[in-house]
Order: C-alpha cells, then sequence, then structure tokens
C-alpha cells in the first residue's frame, strides 16, 4: 500500500468512525489518485499503477516494472488507489481521454491507431481520470 493510499484510507476510516457523512463540495476534495475506466463496449484495458519516467507516453508491452490491472468494459480502478497509466493495445485502435476530477474538463482527446505496432502508455496525472476504449 503507498503512502498516498493510505492516507486516503485512514482519512476514509476516521470519517466513518466520526460518524460524518455530509459530502464535501467536489471543489473541496483532494484528488491524490488518478483513475483508469474502460470505456469500450467488448474490448478490455489494461491499467499501469506506478509511471516511471518524465514522460508522457511510453511504448511497450508493459515498460515499467509495475502493477498492472486489466479492466473488463466499463471498470474503473479504485478510487483510493493512484493508477498512473493506461494502454492501447498493440494492433488496436482506440481513444484515450483525460478529464480533471474537480471540473470534469478534458485536458487531452486523442485517437490512437497502434494497428501494426506495439501498445502505447498514456500517463495519467494524481487529479485526473483517464478513459480509455479501443478496438482490436
Amino acid at each position: 500500500m503507498t503512502k498516498r493510499t493510505a492516507l486516503a484510507a485512514s482519512v476514509l476510516a476516521m470519517t466513518a468512525l466520526a460518524g460524518v457523512v455530509t459530502p464535501a463540495p467536489a471543489s473541496a476534495l483532494p484528488f491524490c489518485c488518478g483513475v483508469i475506466k474502460n470505456t469500450s463496449s467488448r474490448a478490455t484495458v489494461t491499467a499501469m499503477h506506478h509511471w516511471c519516467t518524465d514522460g508522457e507516453y511510453l511504448v511497450g508491452p508493459k515498460p515499467c516494472n509495475s502493477d498492472y490491472r486489466t479492466l473488463a468494459p466499463g471498470r474503473q480502478t479504485s478510487l483510493i488507489e493512484d493508477w498512473d497509466g493506461v494502454a492501447i493495445a498493440g494492433n488496436c485502435y482506440g481513444r484515450v481521454i483525460r478529464k480533471k476530477q474537480a471540473t470534469g474538463k478534458i485536458v487531452y482527446n486523442v485517437p490512437i491507431d497502434r494497428r501494426g505496432r506495439p501498445a502505447m502508455w498514456v500517463r495519467v496525472h494524481d487529479d485526473e481520470v483517464g478513459e480509455a476504449s479501443q478496438t482490436c
């Protein structure tokens, strides 16, 4: 468990113990964790737990020494775990959309064509939701 995940879990536990159930406005919530959502209708997508470079893109099947999770269509990663990247698989065509968690503002919306090429990974920052869909 990362320090960020542990902190988020502690805050949630303390809030539950205190009986506090009034939700804070979205603008007041600390967005500590990148979230990955699979918006594909049929294909799975893969999320990367720990990004390993300063760059925004990586190429290759599993380019970082990290945990990876395969997400079925309509599924997403945990809101209290920090997931840092999502892949459009090799030989697939897809789209990655990154949105700010606080506002929903789209900061990245790009079609990615990996047909005949290896997977491409897109970084998702701590305050963002990365939505990925692909057809293979």
